[in-house]
């Protein structure tokens, strides 16, 4: 009785099982795009409908499968039927599993193969194709263009460069050329600043009282007449913060060409008429001082320092004069031993004021309009190298030549904080921001040196010159651009800029590779 009492419950059970599975489904996968193409550093998203028609579905699990690296995986929840994965930055095809299993272990599999490209073969030839469709669109006004995009992974960089040279030379226009960085070079000379602040030698605090003294001053004058408000004097107190964020107070030693005795409308005026307007061979850095001061360009002054914005070449140069007289050093020294050497940029140097490196800057054009501010002989636009205009007054505050490659070392390094490494001064750098916005659109700041746009899906920060030159990194996508084109005061490079960064955005690149969990 008990050996078949025992087989009867071992039937019983064995039948109830049996029921259990053989009325269990499988759970069920429907893979949407299982095929994907993407460009390396992007973010693919993978998407699956599960369903389970018993609903005992217990886990989802999502795996990589193979590929040439390990991509990252952002998984939320054991039920997550749609993920985000992070690409390397190696091409190749990566093979994604997801698995969803129910209560009783029953399975079901499904892949999704993901194509990463390279850069190269992506992005360079749109790239290629924005670059000439913008030079085509300014190229009755000038001759040249080049851009640079460091996309921030190993030996990928895309180089361009349209146009010739110099006028009527046929010479072509290639990456590698120097140009006129224009205010770009305020940067650069703030860097001699950081550099020093780096070695506890000043701080942003720092005062010119503490860096000059009435013996450095111009024949006549004193330290505090940098500052004068019509009742009181206090030129001494102007900050080394005040001086490189543009809050100083000070006027603009040039005049954009509204003055005829400022140094900017003499030089034009003197190669276009034939006449003498008493333009020196170079505009040293005392002469610019003493020019500034005997201008009155620091009297009657309106807006105490710090307390409004106002850009000028004055601030900048005005600085670097000062630290020049504190270290007893010639300033172009200065870039040199605290910047261009260390950064390795040896294409990099100060125009006019300096012995020219390599082949110097190709030509670049000046569109002046017929404005009633302005001497009519002026209008036209004009090939200001071919013309051998003096440029040597804009100095420390914009009169640096450079390449595209020397640039994107300098921002790099700034931006990756190896060139600065002092937590506090870095944190300065990234934080202290000025809202220069206009009110009709998007936001607009200025900070130590440095610019920074915000649009609506993405920043930029850097430095932009008036010559038709930008040095900016743009985040979030972790690319840098920088580009030329030789024709002052124009949109086109920020028209280049833009479409490059909508296109680049569009396809998910973000050179940011962040780390394994």
């Amino acid at each position: 009785m008990k050996t078949s009492f025992h087989l009867v419950a071992l039937g019983i059970s064995a039948s109830l099982l049996s029921g259990c599975f053989s009325g269990n489904h499988k759970p069920d996968i429907q893979v949407e795009r299982p095929d994907l193409t993407q460009v390396v550093t992007s973010q693919a998203v993978l998407i699956a409908s599960v369903t389970d028609k018993d609903n005992n579905l217990t886990e989802i699990r999502w795996q990589q499968v193979s590929g040439p690296t390990s991509a990252i995986l952002h998984v939320e929840g054991k039920q997550d039927q749609s993920i985000e994965v992070d690409l390397p930055n190696i091409p190749g095809t990566y093979t994604f599993k997801i698995t969803a299993e129910d209560k009783f272990k029953s399975k079901r599999e499904a892949t999704f193969t993901v194509k990463a490209q390279s850069v190269e073969e992506i992005i360079f030839p749109k790239l290629d194709e924005l670059l000439k469709l913008n030079f085509e669109s300014a190229n009755a006004k000038t001759i040249n263009m080049s851009a640079l995009i460091d996309f921030n992974i190993p030996n990928v960089i895309w180089r361009g460069a349209l146009g010739e040279t110099h006028h009527g030379t046929g010479i072509p226009m290639t990456s590698d050329q120097q140009f006129r960085i224009a205010s770009i070079s305020k940067t650069l000379s703030a860097a001699v600043v950081f550099k020093l602040i780096e070695q506890g030698r000043l701080s942003l605090d720092t005062t010119l009282a503490e860096l000059i003294t009435n013996e450095d001053m111009p024949s006549g004058f004193v330290v505090d007449d940098f500052y004068d408000d019509g009742q009181q004097k206090y030129g001494g107190k102007l900050t080394v913060r005040q001086l490189l964020d543009q809050t100083s107070g000070l006027d603009d030693f040039n005049s954009y060409l509204s003055e005829p005795d400022s140094p900017d409308s003499r030089a034009i005026l003197e190669v276009l008429s034939g006449e003498d307007m008493n333009v020196p061979d170079i505009w040293h850095a005392d002469l610019i001082i003493k020019e500034f001061l005997e201008r009155g360009m620091t009297r009657n002054r309106i807006h105490k320092p710090g307390e409004a914005y106002n850009y000028t070449n004055t601030n900048i140069d005005l600085l670097a004069w000062a630290i020049s007289k504190y270290l007893n050093k010639p300033f172009e020294q200065l870039l040199h031993e605290m910047v261009f050497t260390p950064l390795n940029m040896s294409m990099t140097y100060m125009d006019f004021h300096e012995a020219k490196v390599g082949e110097g800057p190709v030509d670049h054009y000046f569109y002046i309009p017929i404005e009633s501010w302005i001497a009519p002989i002026l209008s036209g636009n004009h090939n200001i190298l071919e013309l051998g205009v003096n440029t040597s007054f804009i100095w420390a505050g914009g009169g640096i030549i450079s390449t595209l490659d020397d640039l994107n070392r300098f921002f790099k390094a700034l931006k990756d904080q190896t060139f600065i490494t002092e937590p506090a001064l870095n944190q300065a750098l990234q934080s202290h921001w000025i809202d220069v916005s206009d009110g009709t659109g998007d936001k607009s700041y200025y900070g130590l040196a440095l610019e920074k746009e915000v649009f609506a899906t993405y920043s930029v920060v850097g430095h932009y010159g008036f010559w038709g030159s930008s040095a900016v990194n743009v985040d979030p996508i972790n690319i840098r651009i920088v580009s030329w084109i030789g024709q002052a005061n124009t949109e086109v490079f920020f028209n280049f800029e833009q479409q490059a960064i909508k296109y680049i955005q569009d396809l998910g690149f973000n050179g940011k590779q962040p780390k394994q969990n």
